[in-house]
């Protein structure tokens, strides 16, 4: 095995005008030094993955071709025998730029004469509305209006594990011919798009995504290492291992969230929703790896769980010299929350009204399931709520918090010099994105089963789940399964792990392949019994004649028959060998779980430092196949949006624009005494748009943090602060509370 590494860019956008490479070349124990001119004949640009109407889109080729357009983008790969050697190399390229005016934010973007990409003068990416009802009208008839702009920041994923790639490529193979690891969320898609960069066809492609060490989203995208790193198996004949290093991880893992809102909500007397219209700008980055989904996402998202009876909502997607913007953790969903909660607290304090009560009177309630939205998913499918308490959701926080008694501990605690305030918001989260997943279930002579899905796993515990779902329908020990995923040689087509969708997806997959096996061993064990199949039944496991309840077979006993190496087959021509099911499972309606967050913080006015005394969340996903996996999939979302609500922020150099914070030493997570133990609670309605009720998880307790954290840090504070922007860093909190003194 070798090891390769990549050059990147110092400048966010500069033209590449002379690269040389000899003296790297020369190195002993150099194998490759290759530039976008030693594979002009091969390389080129990633394809679009989810294109759009009102997309124009740009993406970019493995190694820049003569601009660059984010700092960190590859502009050399090299390969060596050892990473020592590879780092040698790369010191020894040298590589000319003529820098460019840099493009840094979204409004700068439209209005400024610098471009990203030469064709696109405004550098728009897309722009798109959506509205239901008459808002002008319904504004110019509210009671109360208040208008925000709100900015949230841009963020990096950082999993534990940084992106790593494994390849070996061996031409006479009778099987694969290229076989990959890689920390991939979705290998067939990921082997999809590989095949038209590689020029192999898919079937002569094998992707493994091991354990991943987290992903978040970020991971689910095609990298130019992902072409980069095949090519020069292919070339050298030798294994090649490219890992990514800490600093290449905040360069060029792909960021999340940064976007701005212009919203207005217009209430009546009594605070109930008329009218609410929002304009966003959403910093798309370099390049649009997946289209507008993320922005998308957003504005449906934004009415949340409220009664929203005339929205309209405008989207403009802009190009800047960062590294390319895509889904993470919540995708799209957390600053959806985050414009729709500070929109109902700021209502509120200008009504008078406990910022609660507002939130109460406008929850769609649960006779009103399905809920019809009016607006529409990026591929056209209708967004209808499935299913819900809302109100429920939000009384049961309330009491997790102890909100009855909360204005008595504050007043307790400022007669000890401490300020306390409280936090709520309501949440929805849209899970179980489709089109499909599959499942393939296989009883093995003896009985032991095996389950394969199409999806990765990242730690989330997926192994379980399907192993529960199928040990659940075939009522066999869990012990007796064994699941495999993350791998494409193991079923012929999978989607993968994003947008919530492995309970919803897989697991209904391998319900459906569960119940033809059932229904397989049935139609089999009464033929070995010499019975017709009305005379069995199956259960735990077993067929048993129903008028001889002594007379069972197991199903490692019809595995093995149906598996029979004799001569003849043992069963009509009606009963196919082997006992195995693949699955698909098609569905474009969405789950929507839904929930409530509610947050005690105490912040100290000379420094600005936030200190969480007490969080809780209540939960609702519909039917839960392993409840352990559900809190602790919670609890990793809410550590998330802490991070992202009080410390995480990529800042750019503005007179350049390199990253700033491109370190654990300056970007800053949280750690464990940040986060206290969250108070949960779950309550189940299941969904009516799926066969096992589930709605996804992965997501919800990440989105509401942030607008809950706001509110609790404004309680705080006192009248008259008004947060609009993320993060809420101790510096920003300490201007807050010097205003709010000063005032």
């Amino acid at each position: 095995m070798v090891h390769a590494a990549i050059l990147r860019s110092p400048h966010a956008a500069a033209r590449v005008t002379e690269i040389q490479t000899l003296r790297a070349r020369n190195i002993p124990g150099v194998l490759a030094v290759w530039t976008f001119s030693d594979l002009a004949d091969v390389l080129k640009q990633i394809p679009q993955f989810a294109p759009h109407p009102s997309l124009k889109s740009r993406t970019p080729f493995p190694l820049v071709k003569d601009l660059v357009r984010h700092e960190g983008e590859a502009v050399a790969v090299v390969a060596a025998e050892t990473r020592a050697l590879c780092r040698e190399a790369l010191r020894a390229i040298e590589v000319k730029y003529e820098p460019m005016q840099a493009v840094m934010d979204a409004e700068s973007g439209l209005s400024g004469t610098a471009r990203v990409h030469d064709d696109l003068p405004d550098n728009r990416a897309a722009h798109f509305v959506q509205e239901t009802g008459n808002v002008d009208a319904a504004l110019a008839e509210s009671d109360c209006i208040v208008t925000q702009r709100l900015s949230i920041g841009r963020v990096s994923p950082q999993p534990m594990e940084t992106r790593a790639i494994v390849a070996l490529f061996e031409p006479n193979s009778s099987t694969f011919k290229m076989t990959v690891w890689c920390n991939t969320q979705s290998p067939h898609l990921t082997r999809a798009q590989m095949s038209g960069q590689l020029g192999l066809p898919r079937h002569d492609i094998r992707v493994i995504a091991p354990d991943i060490g987290g992903g978040f989203g970020p991971k689910n995208r095609y990298y130019p290492e992902n072409t980069l790193i095949p090519l020069l198996a292919m070339r050298l004949g030798r294994i090649v291992k490219w890992v990514e290093n800490r600093r290449e991880s905040f360069l060029s893992t792909y960021h999340g969230r940064e976007q701005i809102h212009d919203v207005t909500l217009g209430v009546d007397k009594t605070g109930r929703i008329r009218a609410l219209r929002a304009r966003i700008l959403y910093d798309q980055g370099a390049y649009t790896t997946l289209g507008i989904v993320v922005p998308h996402i957003t504005t449906v998202s934004i009415p949340g769980p409220y009664r929203v009876p005339n929205y309209a909502v405008e989207c403009t997607c802009v190009y800047t010299h960062k590294a390319p913007s895509v889904p993470y953790r919540g995708a799209g969903k957390p600053q959806a929350c985050f414009a729709m909660e500070r929109l109902l607290d700021a209502a509120a304090a200008k009504l008078g009204m406990d910022p609660v009560e507002i939130k109460r009177r406008n929850l769609i309630q649960p006779g009103e399931f399905p809920y019809q939205t009016g607006l529409k998913t990026a591929d056209g499918n209708p967004v209808i709520y499935d299913s819900g308490d809302y109100p429920k959701c939000l009384e049961g926080v309330l009491d997790l918090i102890g909100h009855s008694s909360f204005e008595r501990e504050k007043k307790d605690a400022a007669a000890a010099g401490r300020m306390l305030g409280l936090g709520v918001a309501c949440f929805i989260e849209l899970t179980g994105r489709g089109p499909y997943e599959s499942a393939l279930i296989r009883v093995e002579p003896g009985g032991r089963i095996l389950v394969s899905s199409g999806i990765s796993s990242q730690g989330q515990g997926h192994e379980t789940a399907l192993a529960q779902v199928c040990a659940h329908c075939l009522e066999v020990d869990l012990s007796t399964i064994h699941v495999q995923v993350g791998d494409s040689a193991t079923v012929p087509m999978g989607i993968g792990v994003y947008a919530s969708r492995t309970a919803v997806m897989a697991g209904n997959a391998v319900a459906m392949a569960s119940a033809a096996i059932r229904d397989k061993v049935v139609k089999a064990g009464a033929a070995m019994l010499g019975v017709a199949p009305e005379a069995v039944e199956y259960s735990r496991g077993k067929v048993t004649e129903v008028a001889n309840p002594k007379r069972t077979l197991a199903l490692g006993e019809v595995a093995m028959r149906l598996n029979s190496a004799a001569i003849t087959f043992p069963f009509s021509d009606d009963i196919e060998p082997g006992l195995e099911a693949l699955r698909y499972y098609k569905n474009t309606l969405l789950a929507f779980s839904n929930g409530a967050y509610a947050v005690v913080v105490e912040v100290d006015p000379e420094t600005g430092h936030v200190r969480i005394v007490r969080h809780a969340i209540m939960h609702d996903c519909g039917n839960m196949i392993n409840p352990a996996i559900v809190e602790t999939q919670v609890t990793g979302g809410v550590a998330q949006g802490i991070g992202a609500a009080l410390f995480e922020e990529l800042q750019y150099d503005g007179s350049d624009g390199r990253l700033l914070t491109d370190s654990l030493d300056s970007y800053l997570l949280p750690r464990a005494t940040e986060i206290p133990t969250i108070i949960q609670s779950h309550m189940v309605t299941p969904s009516p748009f799926n066969p096992l009720g589930i709605k996804g998880v992965g997501e919800g307790g990440t989105i509401p943090v942030a607008p809950a954290l706001a509110a609790a840090i404004e309680h705080a504070l006192g009248t008259g602060v008004q947060i609009t922007r993320l993060p809420m860093t101790p510096p920003r909190v300490l201007a807050l509370s010097n205003a709010s003194r000063a005032g």
